[in-house]
């Protein structure tokens, strides 16, 4: 089970409200692994928490990443166009850094998992409708209670990733794809009803 992630400046990063471009951001900066201080930092995280910011990291870069083609992405339901244009930009930046095709793929997933994430984190966050979540290397789920019924259900974006990423790749033109994609997939997820609703394993509850 998760513990308080207490920051300076953020607060218990486990009740946050909303995760903004800016409390990610700051959170990937202070934890950066390639600074002596974010190194001190991360070894004294938890699993959990390591596991957490593990998530936080490739938001990040796949939000920085849209900067490639002037775009503007947030944390809130983007333009379909606009992630598919980042995705785009992720892939160019992990070919110029001599990444394969199977780690690019990987990467991509990844890392729109991430973004998506935090941008259902923000959605149902505000709508009353999360209640619990679960950040692992594998796994980012959300559960959820939709409605005035309160219908128990899971959004994996790992998942969801998987399955666009496999979507756009699968044409010889990246921008070939449906431009729905993002919408369609957490239908998809949507659809499934309480399937792993109660997996509690390292799962953190919210208040």
């Amino acid at each position: 089970m998760y513990m308080d992630f207490m920051v300076p400046g953020i607060g218990n990063v486990f009740n946050l409200e909303r995760f903004d471009a800016d409390n990610v951001n700051k959170l990937a900066n202070m934890y950066a692994p390639d600074t002596p201080e974010g190194e001190m930092r991360l070894a004294k995280l938890s699993r959990e928490q390591a596991f957490f910011m593990i998530a936080v990291f490739y938001a990040c870069d796949f939000q920085r990443s849209a900067k490639i083609f002037d775009k503007q992405l947030d944390y809130t339901e983007s333009s379909e166009q606009d992630i598919l244009v980042t995705m785009f930009a992720v892939t160019i930046g992990d070919r110029a850094a001599g990444y394969s095709e199977l780690e690019m793929n990987e990467l991509l997933i990844k890392k729109l998992a991430s973004y998506l994430f935090f941008t259902y984190y923000n959605k149902y966050m505000s709508s009353g409708e999360l209640t619990a979540f679960l950040s692992l290397p594998d796994k980012r789920r959300l559960f959820l209670e939709l409605g005035a019924e309160r219908r128990k259900c899971v959004i994996d974006t790992m998942r969801m990733s998987r399955w666009i990423v496999a979507e756009v790749t699968s044409g010889e033109d990246f921008f070939a794809c449906s431009e729905t994609l993002v919408s369609e997939s957490l239908e998809r997820e949507l659809s499934r009803g309480k399937e792993n609703a109660f997996d509690r394993v390292g799962r953190k509850r919210l208040s």
